[in-house]
C-alpha cells in the first residue's frame, strides 16, 4: 500500500477524457494529478502511478483487489504469460504457418519485454503545423498533423496556455505506462522525437486518428485545478492485496468472473459503488 507523510489535501488537477472510435464505441477516463502521483480511472479499473518511487498500483473495484509493485515486475509476469499463450498457439499451427509466424511472434515479444514500441517498417515522420487555430475549453490551441509517406497518422490540438503535466517527467511517465499501450502503428509514431517534443512542451487537448472505419477521436472535456485528497491515491481500506498471478488473470481477461479486459470500457457500465470519495466541486 502507498504510504504518505501527510494525508492533507493539496491543489492538483482533474482531467476527464472521452474517446470515440470509428465504429461508434465510446469510452472515457478520469485522471487525477497531485505532485508526482497520478490516478487513472476507467469504468472497470484504476491504476495509480507513483513517479517518485516508480511504483504502479492496480486497483479493481469489482474484485476489491489491488497490487502494488514496480512496472518491470508486471511486465515480466505478462511477458511470461504471453510466451505461454504464443507457444500454445504455435503448437496448434501447421508446420509451414508456424515457421512463417515464429520469428514475427518472437520479435514482438522481445519488444514487449524491452518496452520498445518503434516499428521497423514505419517511414520517417513528418510534422506539419497548420495555419488554422482553434479554441477548446476556452484555451487557444494550435493544430499539428503527423504524416508518414503522405498518409495522415494523427491530427492533434495542443495548447501552451495550461499544462497539468508541467512538473511531471513525461519520458519517465511514458516508460511506466507503456505496459498498457501494446505495440501498434499509433504507439510507434507517438514514440518519434517530433511527437514526443510536442507532447512534452504543450498539452494535448484533442487527438484525431484516421482509421478504415472512420476517425478515432480522444478529447479532454473537463480540466480543473482542484483540491484532491491524497487518500484518492490509495486502495480502499477494505480492499485486499492480491498475488501477481491473480492480477495477471484479471488484466489479461482470463478471470472466470470477468471475461473482458478491465482496461477497456464495457458497452454498459455495471452498477458498482465507487470505493473512493468524489472530488469536491471546483470553487469559483
Amino acid at each position: 500500500m502507498l504510504v504518505f507523510s501527510s494525508l492533507s489535501a493539496k491543489a492538483g488537477w482533474l482531467i476527464i477524457e472521452q474517446q470515440e472510435d470509428g465504429l461508434g464505441n465510446f469510452g472515457s477516463q478520469t485522471i487525477f494529478i497531485e505532485g508526482q502521483l497520478l490516478r487513472i480511472e476507467t469504468a472497470r479499473s484504476v491504476f495509480v502511478i507513483d513517479m517518485e518511487n516508480e511504483t504502479i498500483t492496480l486497483i479493481f473495484p469489482e474484485h476489491q483487489l489491488f497490487w502494488t509493485g514496480h512496472p518491470d515486475s508486471l511486465r515480466q509476469a505478462i511477458s511470461n504469460r504471453l510466451q505461454q499463450q504464443v507457444e500454445q498457439l504455435m503448437a496448434q499451427m501447421p508446420p509451414s504457418i508456424r515457421e512463417e509466424n515464429d520469428s514475427s511472434f518472437a520479435a514482438q515479444l522481445a519488444r514487449f519485454r524491452a518496452g520498445e514500441f518503434e516499428s521497423d517498417s514505419l517511414n520517417p515522420i513528418q510534422m506539419i503545423q497548420l495555419n488554422s487555430s482553434d479554441s477548446l475549453l476556452k484555451y487557444p490551441t494550435e493544430i499539428s498533423e503527423f504524416y508518414a509517406d503522405s498518409i495522415l497518422l494523427e491530427r492533434v490540438w495542443t495548447t501552451k496556455a495550461v499544462n497539468p503535466y508541467t512538473d511531471i517527467d513525461k519520458q519517465k511517465l511514458i516508460r511506466m505506462i507503456a505496459l498498457f499501450n501494446p505495440p501498434s502503428r499509433v504507439s510507434a509514431h507517438r514514440n518519434y522525437q517530433q511527437y514526443q517534443s510536442l507532447a512534452s512542451e504543450q498539452f494535448i487537448l484533442k487527438s484525431l486518428i484516421p482509421t478504415p472505419f472512420g476517425a478515432s477521436v480522444s478529447e479532454v472535456v473537463q480540466l480543473n485545478n482542484s483540491t484532491i485528497p491524497l487518500s484518492l491515491f490509495q486502495p480502499a481500506d477494505d480492499y485486499q492485496p492480491a498475488m501477481l498471478e491473480r492480477i495477471i488473470e484479471i488484466t489479461m481477461g482470463e478471470d472466470k468472473n470477468n471475461s473482458t479486459n478491465p482496461f477497456k470500457n464495457p458497452q454498459q457500465k455495471p452498477d458498482v459503488k465507487k470505493p473512493f470519495p468524489e472530488l469536491p466541486p471546483k470553487p469559483y
